[in-house]
């Protein structure tokens, strides 16, 4: 395994990461609040009124990477975004991270936070949470939704995408960082002219939490056990809830910080 090489740039100061996260949700129709679920105390946001919809984000990631789709969804469902255990503001507080733990974790914060089977949807690493999750416990959700997911065959990333990855894990800086997100996004220009003045404090957060040993150490054991491993072929047909996808088997990139809009009722939460 390649050791990673610190730079002398440092992360933005923990203040100014809590500044800019703070700066984030203040513009959200969201609540937050701390939901303790299975040895993880969970930063979870919230809000709207209707059906029940869990959003899970991918690795290395928080639950600000579904900020530009936060504000349609709540006019329609209760929204439920947790940060994954270890990253975000989701500390570990009792018990090692595994593959049971942390489907135990997601069936108390479901459990916690909505009073009828949500529509579970996961991008990535969430997508491979929720899959399994899925096959394991379909009783406590209405539906699937997977966006770009892991879990469903070989895990094969662009040479690309391996370049900008390593480039970051050697040189952790705001420059490799920035570069590394161009082959996490579909196009990132686009979304930096779209976010506008909200670009530079996501960029600011999620920066800093990446570069966090706890959010690496929880990232790599996820991705180990949960994300980089193909997700056997009966488990997959063992899944009984109705299960839309988008973009499942693109290696290169990502949706983008929002994957698209819900459109009509065939394509669930999103099509």
């Amino acid at each position: 395994m390649m050791a990673e090489v610190e730079t002398s740039q440092e992360a933005p100061p923990e203040g100014q990461a809590a500044e800019a996260r703070e700066l984030l949700l203040h513009k959200l129709p969201v609540t937050e609040r701390i939901v303790e679920a299975a040895g993880v105390s969970t930063a979870v946001l919230e809000g709207g009124e209707g059906p029940p919809l869990v959003l899970l984000h991918g690795p290395g990631e928080s639950s600000l990477w579904w900020m530009r789709v936060l504000p349609e969804l709540v006019t329609t469902h209760s929204v439920v975004v947790p940060d994954l255990p270890g990253h975000g503001e989701s500390k570990l507080t009792d018990n090692p991270l595994t593959s049971d733990s942390v489907l135990e974790w997601l069936d108390t914060v479901i459990g916690r936070t909505t009073a009828e089977p949500p529509v579970l949807v996961g991008h990535l690493l969430g997508g491979a949470i929720a899959a399994r999750f899925a096959a394991e416990r379909g009783d406590r959700i209405e539906r699937l939704v997977l966006v770009d997911s892991l879990g469903l065959g070989r895990f094969r990333p662009s040479p690309l995408f391996m370049f900008g990855l390593v480039r970051f894990m050697v040189r952790s800086n705001e420059r490799s960082y920035d570069s590394f997100l161009g082959q996490c996004m579909l196009d990132q220009g686009r979304l930096v002219r779209e976010m506008g003045e909200d670009w530079e404090p996501f960029v600011t957060y999620s920066f800093a939490r990446s570069r966090s040993p706890d959010v690496k150490a929880a990232m790599r054991t996820l991705m180990k056990q949960l994300g980089v491993r193909a997700i056997p072929v009966d488990t997959l047909g063992s899944i009984s809830v109705p299960t839309p996808w988008s973009g499942v088997g693109r290696t290169r990139r990502s949706a983008s910080v929002s994957p698209r809009m819900p459109t009509g009722d065939s394509g669930g939460p999103y099509t």
